[in-house]
């Protein structure tokens, strides 16, 4: 019964969403994705694949059917129309592609099916949502209505779950359709959703006029997320993108984003009042502690040099299995057993099918070939995206693009002690940066592509982002 009654939500979504479309508004095909990825991640903070939004049925969750949902949705109203491809969405295509590939390998391999299923959700969650965003216009996102309103949005939860973290207010019940929820901690995966949001957000707002950048306040707070997970991973993800984006404003060309000497005094004095909120909880609780806070913990406990370890076994023992297939991988679903230590306790064998490595995983699973192609995605993505920061016409639209790629460089930095692709709410936000990349790049091409005048283009910026929404790239 329960999974009949979230049946009927996925449809009366799905029509809200079509409704939307047929109005022309396709961001709301995008913020509801996200918005689904957020709200399991604050409900279910534990692991890193959805196990309450979408009540999972043969342990695979529902959440993978809402992107080819809603992408039906669009088509259905109409506003499915011819697409043009781009480096970023080509290099993700061809991934993808090798992905299913790996599939069909694990299943004939006897491989379990159940770790099959969860290791080809990428290609749905991932590269469904980027078509989705890649389908919206770039005057969309850019408007108040598009990632300014995520930010928004977002922040409010940030927020909620940092107090509950904070007073250690944990909750383990159902409400309503919501069955085991365990509210109270920051989980990994929606503090990479907040801060990368945040990052978004920061970008657009050093990018805004004066007296337009209020966005800058939500971005903080969600940039601020991982502080509270205790969590090295999303620490060092988000640690990664804010310093290209700071360097990008400082250096970049064009100083596309721009912060005036009160800006960096507001900046400051948040992060004090942050650091001081924490200092006093951590007070309330118990006295500071310089070496106990979560920050400090989240490199050196001895819970993190036990894991340390771990790794470095699961290394070992997953590299020489990759070797015995280098070219082609074994097909998804591969396990393995390993030595999984923790101090002063037995040694345990644990079988797994991560490496907590995506580069690792994927020549374990497709071999050389996909590491290569993983490769060639990402490094098409960060490429446009950088190039489309360089020379976009639009400030908003070239501050998306430079804060995407920078985005999608922390995913790469915490995928390089982490695997990532089963995690069913960070693919999503990696749909989100691919598609916000294609939309930057795809624009910039259009725009040389306007007819001019005595060689010059005539065309106005806002002229340029209708003809892209109206001519190019829809999906």
């Amino acid at each position: 019964m329960h999974n009949l009654v979230w049946l009927v939500v996925l449809v009366a979504i799905t029509y809200g969403v079509y409704c939307a479309e047929r109005r022309g508004r396709r961001m709301v095909a995008v913020h509801v994705v996200l918005a689904a990825a957020i709200l399991d991640g604050v409900l279910f903070p534990k692991g890193g694949g959805s196990n309450g939004i979408f009540l999972p049925v043969a342990k695979q969750s529902w959440i993978v059917l809402l992107p080819p949902a809603l992408l039906a949705a669009r088509w259905l109203a109409g506003q499915g129309r011819r697409f043009v491809m781009s480096p970023a969405l080509a290099g993700l295509a061809a991934f993808l592609g090798w992905t299913l590939a790996e599939t069909v390998a694990g299943f004939l391999g006897g491989h379990p099916s159940h770790y099959v299923l969860l290791e080809s959700k990428p290609v749905v969650t991932l590269g469904l949502t980027a078509v989705l965003v890649a389908g919206t216009s770039a005057e969309e996102l850019t408007a108040r209505s598009g990632i300014r309103a995520l930010a928004w949005a977002a922040a409010p939860f940030a927020l909620l779950v940092v107090g509950a973290t904070e007073a250690k207010f944990v909750t383990s019940q159902s409400f309503g359709l919501f069955h085991g929820v365990e509210t109270g901690t920051m989980g990994s995966d929606v503090a990479t959703l907040f801060a990368t949001i945040g990052v978004l957000a920061l970008a657009v707002a050093l990018a805004s006029p004066r007296g337009q950048r209020a966005v800058i306040l939500p971005g903080l707070v969600l940039i601020a997320a991982p502080a509270f997970t205790g969590q090295r991973a999303s620490l060092l993800a988000v640690a990664a993108a804010i310093v290209l984006v700071l360097l990008a404003a400082l250096f970049g060309a064009g100083r596309v984003l721009r912060v005036t000497g009160r800006e960096a005094g507001a900046v400051v004095l948040a992060v004090g009042l942050l650091l001081g909120g924490t200092a006093i909880a951590s007070a309330a609780s118990g006295g500071i502690s310089l070496s106990g806070s979560r920050i400090t913990q989240s490199f050196t406990s001895q819970g993190k040099q036990d894991s340390a370890s771990s790794r470095i076994n699961q290394w070992q023992v997953a590299s020489k299995l990759a070797v015995q297939e280098p070219v082609t991988g074994h097909g998804l679903g591969t396990t393995y057993h390993y030595v999984e230590l923790v101090k002063d306790a037995p040694d345990n064998y644990v079988e797994s099918d991560l490496t907590h490595d995506i580069f690792l995983d994927e020549l374990l699973r497709g071999g050389l070939v996909a590491v290569l192609l993983l490769v060639v995605a990402f490094g098409s993505a960060i490429a446009c995206g950088f190039a489309a920061y360089r020379r976009s016409s639009g400030p908003l639209l070239a501050a998306l693009a430079g804060a995407a790629a920078a985005g999608l460089v922390g995913l790469l930095v915490r995928g390089s002690v982490e695997s990532i692709f089963e995690k069913e709410r960070l693919c999503p936000l990696m749909g989100l940066l691919f598609g916000l990349v294609h939309v930057a790049w795809t624009t910039h091409r259009h725009r040389l592509a306007v007819p001019s005048r005595g060689g010059l283009a005539v065309a106005t910026p806002r002229e340029e982002l209708v003809a892209v929404s109206n001519g190019i790239g829809r999906v």
